[in-house]
């Protein structure tokens, strides 16, 4: 079977950072900075099932409803962050949630879709469709650590850029607030399931879902951290510059679009 690589963030598990305490069985979602990773020690290989809202319109078995993919390595780490935009404070409510992106490569294709989001950026509509960013085109994985609020499947999105894109942000690694442009929509999240070594991490939460977007940089940054995760009880990364930013979203519907390039009721896909 020719395997199709995509670019979806797959599991968004949540990454705790080393000594992190215990906590709530199911917190809210926060705000995310996102770090490139520049090295990571060990280097992740590990086979994982996915299934998710728009996998469930596709899947006729539910035993085999799992989605098989290879995780490949970190691409992301994301810490949340207090945000200040447009006069709006969204501070940390749990600074123990934190992300991490990784590539992954899956065996199946999926149609292109149009999802209609509202965040705190407006309500709008974004494509979401396989990458064309990437040599090999892979899809990634956003996966959590120590406890879980969930895991997310991720599609790339293409939309319209933020209408007022000045943000203000700082998390545990920059502490003084720091200005940047958001601008155009990277990817799209999704709860999802995940099998990995035989056991079902559950949808905890099917209203949560996440919309990433690309911004600009404002400082010169390299750092290193440690994570654990179900990947690996120590994991070494060094990452750079933040460039991207996630905020929790509220999905208010989708539909597919078709070859012709037109979606549900006819209308042709912006």
């Amino acid at each position: 079977m020719e395997k199709h690589l995509c670019w979806i963030l797959f599991v968004l598990s949540f990454t705790g950072t080393l000594n992190a305490g215990g906590g709530e069985t199911q917190p809210r979602l926060e705000h995310f900075q996102c770090y490139p990773v520049l090295r990571a020690n060990p280097e992740v290989e590990a086979g994982v099932g996915l299934f998710d809202q728009f996998t469930l319109s596709l899947s006729t078995n539910l035993e085999d409803r799992f989605e098989k993919a290879r995780v490949l390595g970190a691409n992301w780490f994301c810490n949340p962050t207090r945000k200040l935009h447009s006069g709006q404070a969204f501070d940390v409510r749990d600074a123990r949630q934190h992300l991490t992106f990784y590539w992954i490569r899956a065996e199946r294709s999926e149609p292109q879709r149009v999802v209609k989001i509202r965040n705190q950026f407006g309500e709008r509509s974004l494509q979401l469709h396989e990458s064309l960013f990437w040599l090999y085109r892979p899809r990634r994985l956003f996966t959590t650590t120590l406890w879980t609020l969930g895991h997310f499947k991720c599609y790339r999105a293409t939309g319209r850029r933020v209408a007022r894109p000045s943000v203000r942000v700082s998390d545990q690694f920059i502490l003084p607030p720091t200005r940047h442009r958001v601008r155009m929509p990277l990817a799209f999240c999704n709860p999802a399931e995940k099998l990995h070594t035989d056991f079902i991490a559950a949808i905890s939460n099917k209203e949560a879902h996440l919309t990433c977007y690309s911004m600009t940089t404002a400082n010169e940054f390299v750092g290193r951290t440690e994570i654990s995760n179900q990947f690996g009880a120590r994991q070494g990364l060094l990452v750079g510059n933040p460039r991207v930013l996630c905020v929790p979203t509220r999905k208010l519907g989708f539909e597919v679009i078709s070859p012709d390039g037109t979606v549900g009721g006819g209308q042709r896909a912006q």
